[in-house]
Order: structure tokens, then sequence, then C-alpha cells
């Protein structure tokens, strides 16, 4: 399909709780959108409402990351996706393809339980853990209109601003 432009805050959309897909046949299109969109970027994870889409769709890949990739399941496509638990706690820096010129420091769940629909309708349970739970839970924060910013403690110690390479 095509790659579309990545929706950057303060934009709205991004604080608008998605509503959920149906049937994800319906969506085929939008979701290689979001697939094309994310490979043509240097991020791990990627939220319907990244590209304007108000939709309960992500699409996560945490293969390319230099440290993490080995721990991967590769390109994960998930529709309506719900954490069922969380536990343990990991506290790091995160960045976001919509908040470019930051990172900021968050604590979110070490391991969770997924569940979700595939590409194909199909209801799945997964179990995450570490950089991939992270960014799952990332995603799923733009869904319900949360952003990495609204995680924050302190402004003073927990923004960054990102070394331009």
């Amino acid at each position: 399909m095509s790659v579309k432009p990545i929706v950057e805050y303060p934009n709205p959309v991004l604080k608008k709780v998605c509503l959920p897909v149906e049937d994800p046949h319906d969506y085929k299109n939008d979701l290689q959108d979001l697939i094309d969109t994310f490979y043509a970027n240097t991020g791990v994870g990627l939220a319907a409402p990244q590209i304007n889409l108000a939709s309960r769709i992500i699409v996560v890949d945490t293969r390319r990351h230099i440290k993490y990739g080995k721990y991967s399941h590769g390109l994960l496509t998930l529709f309506n996706p719900v954490i069922i638990t969380r536990s343990g706690r990991r506290t790091g820096r995160e960045g976001c393809l919509s908040i470019p010129d930051f990172i900021v420091k968050v604590t979110r769940a070490e391991k969770i339980v997924l569940e979700a629909l595939d590409s194909n309708g199909h209801k799945v349970i997964l179990n995450i853990k570490g950089f991939e739970a992270i960014c799952i839970q990332h995603e799923i924060d733009h869904l319900n209109g949360i952003l990495m910013l609204d995680r924050v403690r302190s402004i003073r110690t927990d923004i960054f601003r990102r070394r331009m390479e």
C-alpha cells in the first residue's frame, strides 16, 4: 500500500481512545499501510493513531534492536490487544516516533500476558517479556490516548533531549 506520515505530538489524534476492530479483514489496507510506514522508519513499534487511524491496531517487531533483537517474536500484528496480566517492573528510557525530539524514563511491567486478534481474526494469547513487552505496552498506550510523556514521574529528571546523529 503506502507509507503514511507519522502524526507528531501535540496532534490531538494522539490523545484519543481508539475504537475496537470488529473484523481484521476489513482493515487489510490499513494494516499494510501501518506495516509499510513502520518499516520505513526506525522504531520497533507503531500504533494506528500514529498514522491517523483511530482503530485498535498495533505492529511490533523488535528484531532490528541491536541488544534485544534475538529475543523477538518477529513481526506482531495485533488487533484489539488487551493485557491480561502484568508482572515485574522495569524502568528504562523510551523513544517515540510521534515525539521525535525526546526520550523519557518510564516504568513498565517486565512480563505481560496479552490477548488479541491476529490479522486473520483468530484470538491469540501471547506471553511476552523484556524489551518486547515494554514495546507492546507503549503501543497499547497509544490506543488508549496515553503518551510516554503521560507516564513521566518528574519532568526535571525523566525527560531527555534526543541526541541527533
